[in-house]
């Protein structure tokens, strides 16, 4: 989907596209829209099925409404940080069966540390590597 189509769409976006058996649903939570163009990509052209948007709270109400298997979660959003998403995802009853991934810039010891405590089971620098993300969605 074109850049323009996710800005007018105000970035909580869902493509409606059905996942293949067995394809995990995954939920991208990113605010930069180019960068979240670009990790729908390769999981939408392996047949997932797809669901974007913008905000923290957009997340956990993605998540509270939809069963999803996997959430790319950036840890820098405009109106909670991801560690704090994971938290309350993780609090819900269907968030422990989910698999959480953190994008973040920030690569130290430290930085993946504080991705684990708040519930992240993966920790993905960016420039995301996405065949680092696939093998994570095939996991």
């Amino acid at each position: 989907m074109c850049r323009s189509c996710l800005e007018r769409e105000g970035f909580t976006v869902t493509w409606a596209m059905d996942a293949r058996a067995g394809q995990p649903a995954v939920l991208i939570v990113e605010d930069n829209t180019d960068l979240a163009a670009t990790y729908r990509t390769l999981p939408d052209r392996q047949g997932h099925h797809v669901t974007a948007v913008r905000t923290g709270a957009d997340a956990v109400t993605a998540t509270d409404s939809r069963l999803f298997d996997v959430v790319v979660c950036d840890l820098g959003l405009p109106d909670m940080d991801g560690y704090a998403v994971a938290r309350t995802v993780r609090s819900r009853p269907q968030g422990a069966s989910l698999r959480l991934i953190a994008v973040s810039g920030f690569s130290r010891g430290t930085d993946r540390t504080l991705s684990r405590e708040a519930g992240f089971d993966a920790h993905l620098v960016k420039p995301l590597p996405l065949a680092d993300l696939l093998d994570l969605l095939e996991a």
